[in-house]
């Protein structure tokens, strides 16, 4: 990222951006009402006057209605995105916003683009039930290649898989956090087979449960000082550098429990200046590294 009621606000919002004259002729819902918009087309087009809504226009629309916003694809389709001077399609409100992909999978062709992104650090971008397929770097690094969010993030059965971030890039970047729980969830997803770090974001809290994490060139898990993390029933494994790295100020706070972290290229869990680290009835493979923690069960 077939019309609903949120088709007329969709007219709306694409006169603005597409500088049409077009008007409204059926009365809305009351504005606090939360919105459908359903896509109904693969194409990745942006027309006012065509009659069917495209992922982008989606977007577009759920930035505009001033309400709580869900994107609706249709099940296991393809949308592939070749718009690149904007990139992969984004949220700029500070209303929340779902996307349901009812399994879909949503393809980007552009360069060092990513496929997904939310830029309102007052929303909650959810992401669900979708598969993203990245596109190549070009060489260049991007961070969030698979989605990049400035919004609180949850992701729930989400598949990231063949996407390039460049030799430095991030595939899931919540930019810089809060520290309060939690910027970023993911749960019964899986991230494999990228270039570049899995997850990752600066000063900020993740959650990540019952997901799969493997296969990147760096590490499946990179925070700079984030806390809280919690890894429940997770595998972070085969990365090419740690399983799960983060750092701290003296008040990084890390749980794993019921998690295998193995298989990883340099270290399983590196947790450096952190305040306290646990490890419960999980599956460490690699040798751990620790420092300047007080104490780890």
């Amino acid at each position: 990222m077939g019309t609903t009621r949120t088709a007329v606000r969709r007219t709306a919002a694409l006169a603005v951006l597409l500088g049409s004259s077009a008007t409204l002729a059926v009365a809305t819902s009351t504005p606090a009402e939360a919105a459908t918009i359903t896509v109904t087309t693969p194409a990745d087009v942006v027309n006012a006057a065509d009659g069917v809504t495209s992922l982008r226009e989606a977007f577009t629309t759920a930035s505009a209605t001033g309400v709580n916003d869900t994107i609706v694809l249709a099940p296991n389709a393809t949308y592939t995105l070749t718009a690149c001077v904007p990139g992969g399609p984004a949220h700029t409100a500070a209303q929340n916003l779902t996307l349901d992909g009812k399994g879909a999978t949503i393809v980007q062709t552009c360069v060092a683009k990513s496929v997904l992104r939310s830029t309102a650090p007052a929303a909650r971008f959810t992401v669900k039930n979708v598969v993203l397929d990245g596109s190549a770097s070009g060489g260049a690094t991007v961070a969030g290649a698979g989605i990049f969010s400035e919004s609180r993030l949850v992701l729930n059965n989400v598949e990231i898989r063949s996407t390039d971030a460049g030799p430095a890039g991030t595939i899931v970047d919540g930019g810089s956090g809060t520290t309060t729980p939690f910027d970023i969830t993911i749960t019964g997803s899986n991230l494999h087979d990228n270039t570049g770090d899995g997850v990752n974001i600066d000063f900020g809290s993740v959650s990540i449960v019952n997901t799969t994490i493997r296969d990147h060139t760096r590490s499946g898990v990179r925070l700079i000082d984030g806390t809280p993390v919690v890894i429940t029933g997770s595998s972070i494994r085969d990365n090419g550098e740690a399983g799960v790295s983060t750092s701290g100020q003296g008040y990084t706070e890390l749980t794993i429990t019921g998690s295998t972290i193995t298989g990883n290229g340099t270290t399983g869990v590196v947790c450096s200046a952190c305040s306290e680290t646990t490890i419960r009835t999980s599956n460490n493979g690699n040798n751990m590294y620790q420092s300047d923690h007080k104490g780890y069960t």
